[in-house]
């Protein structure tokens, strides 16, 4: 490789723990386990490798909306604080288009349970 020609890579965007909020979320119980286990590799890895989806919030102003991520974002909170540098993929989505990726995101990570699954659109 010439070491001249070096690729850059682009920033992850980050947004503060306290930036985000919660948006649309069709769970309503966490399953302790799954959230140890999360918490477990999350701290193995040294933090939050995969972002999360956020959208500005539509009526708070410098505030993101969580699209998906929720556990994620929860485990940061709990174990780094507030202050934690989320890393986050930001997509301007109407309410319709973040809820449809809400559920698709949520369908293929932890299982819902058949009362979740009932009330999804």
């Amino acid at each position: 490789m010439n070491d001249e020609a070096t690729l850059e890579r682009p920033a992850q965007p980050t947004l503060k723990v306290r930036q985000i909020v919660p948006g649309q979320n069709y769970r309503e119980h966490y399953d302790p386990k799954a959230m140890t286990q999360l918490r477990e590799q999350v701290k193995a890895a040294g933090g939050i490798k995969s972002p999360i989806m956020v959208r500005p919030h539509p009526n708070q102003e410098g505030r993101w909306e969580i699209v998906y991520g929720h556990r994620r974002w929860m485990v940061a909170g709990e174990e780094y604080g507030d202050d934690y540098d989320m890393p986050v993929v930001i997509k301007d989505a109407s309410d319709e288009a973040a809820e449809a990726m809400s559920v698709i995101e949520n369908y293929y990570r932890a299982a819902m349970s058949p009362a979740v699954s009932r009330r999804l659109p």
